[in-house]
């Protein structure tokens, strides 16, 4: 979200949320996850207030400086989606958030929603506690990871092209091989480019996949239609989307 407001759009952080509401309407997204909300307490309760006719807003606040540093959530389009059940469990606050939902009596998924720290260093730490909170609270192991990751895995994500942090790399890939999940829009298309992030340094243009959605083996045969698009929400990454239709679903016909 590149924080709760739009300064250079004018907006403040209640308009900012009428344009997630819009986009979330009109592209017809059930569940929306989030990273860089910068929302505090006062600031959650009052687009609660605003929105509760069409979303249910859950987020996981910084503990320490909730309006100016990260923050992850998940917004849920009622609308389209009507829960039995919805729990939000905190592995890392403001940085790792676990969304477990059912809906339509059968059908059940867990999303893990991340904003890895910039600073790569801090990866493998960040990854062990994710693992270790997760064991601890006796959460299943999420059918999508999902968010933003800060490193990419390939050279072919980057450009211009090149191996990113080695160490940052690997913490990723045991949390894949652990979880048995895996970056199933790169698999599908090993030789497609496609950047979400986009910055300019003083030297050169950066651009980058970091907003990826991995996969577990049980779900990813009920995926499909990815797409990658410039969000009309004012921020600086595009809008990585699929869709999702479990097993247990009803047949839903004509009317």
């Amino acid at each position: 979200m590149n924080g709760a407001a739009a300064p250079s759009e004018n907006m403040n952080y209640r308009e900012k949320w009428k344009s997630i509401s819009h986009t979330m309407h009109v592209e017809k997204i059930a569940i929306l996850a989030i990273q860089e909300a910068h929302l505090d307490q006062t600031m959650m309760e009052q687009l609660e207030r605003n929105f509760e006719k069409n979303l249910k807003i859950l987020i996981s606040a910084h503990p320490d400086n909730p309006r100016s540093t990260a923050g992850v959530g998940f917004v849920i389009n009622k609308q389209l989606i009507e829960p039995n059940e919805i729990e939000l469990h905190e592995l890392i606050p403001g940085r790792a958030a676990t969304l477990r939902i059912k809906w339509l009596g059968s059908c059940a998924a867990t999303i893990l929603n991340v904003y890895t720290p910039n600073n790569r260093s801090e990866h493998t730490n960040f990854w062990a506690k994710v693992i270790t909170t997760r064991r601890a609270k006796h959460l299943p192991i999420p059918d999508f990871t999902l968010g933003d990751f800060n490193v990419t895995e390939d050279a072919i994500d980057r450009m211009p092209p090149r191996i990113d942090d080695e160490s940052a790399i690997t913490a990723l890939r045991e949390v894949r091989h652990e979880w048995d999940i895996r970056d199933t829009w790169r698999w599908a298309n090993p030789t497609e480019i496609a950047f979400m992030y986009r910055a300019q340094t003083r030297n050169e243009r950066i651009q980058a996949r970091l907003d990826r959605i991995y996969i577990s083996k049980k779900a990813e045969p009920f995926t499909f239609d990815w797409e990658i698009k410039e969000s009309a929400i004012p921020t600086d990454h595009a809008m990585v989307s699929v869709k999702y239709a479990p097993r247990e679903a009803p047949q839903i016909g004509k009317g």
